[in-house]
């Protein structure tokens, strides 16, 4: 609390973490401000057959995306349990790529399910090489129940990469109309139907794919940098008057 009270100011990355701020801390509204984050190189559109090539996916194998941990408030578990009704839907093999670490949980959950050869696990990944994940994907699935901002949403935007996420917290922000957003995120039901939509409605997919490029040319480093400082500037001029 003492440093909350020496703050000229605070800055959030959305503006759901600035209301959420706001109602756990006594802080003046007026000094608080929202600098969405930005990305950059290597993260941008990739063509999706070399893509898969150089990461020894086939062609045509359905391949989903989870970046992120197995903390619970990512709601891994739901997409784990939404995988056996997607797989009852989609004749291939559905291939769920999660770039993290694997938790006990998951793990147990993953045999119980019999989903061994549709889960793949990726660690200590690169940037270039999660950039190549994201050309490579049919879609990045996300079904977070709470997040600040959701960097890897706007990672797979910059992509191209079809977006399926929760209508949760700061991640309408980020996504905008871009994504395909799952009002009960813990109901794998629901969150099956909006990945079989993708995998098999190609042109919603491709409308998806459009919808995210546009939007993440919204957001960059230079942008936040420049918001930034235009918030310094502003409690500087308010010191000095």
């Amino acid at each position: 609390m003492a440093a909350l009270e020496r703050a000229a100011a605070i800055i959030f990355p959305s503006e759901f973490s600035r209301q959420d701020f706001l109602t756990r801390f006594p802080y003046p509204a007026q000094h608080t401000f929202v600098t969405p984050w930005g990305t950059g190189d290597p993260f941008r559109p990739a063509n999706r057959s070399n893509a898969r090539a150089a990461l020894g996916v086939p062609p045509n194998r359905p391949l989903l995306l989870h970046v992120g941990s197995e903390e619970p408030r990512k709601n891994v578990e739901t997409l784990l349990r939404a995988l056996p009704l997607v797989a009852a839907r989609v004749p291939e093999v559905v291939l769920l790529v999660r770039v993290g670490g694997r938790s006990h949980r998951a793990s147990r959950l993953i045999t119980r399910l019999k989903l061994e050869r549709h889960v793949r696990y990726e660690h200590d990944v690169s940037d270039a090489t999660l950039a190549l994940w994201y050309a490579a994907a049919d879609a990045l699935v996300f079904p977070s129940l709470l997040e600040g901002f959701g960097l890897p949403l706007l990672e797979a935007l910059r992509c191209g990469c079809p977006v399926i996420a929760a209508n949760t917290s700061s991640i309408p922000e980020v996504t905008g109309d871009a994504a395909a957003l799952v009002d009960d995120p813990l109901d794998p039901g629901e969150l099956a139907a909006a990945i079989v939509r993708v995998l098999e409605d190609s042109e919603w997919r491709d409308q998806l794919r459009q919808r995210a490029l546009s939007r993440a040319a919204g957001f960059s480093w230079r942008l936040a940098a420049e918001r930034t400082a235009a918030v310094y500037e502003r409690v500087l001029g308010m010191s000095a008057s």
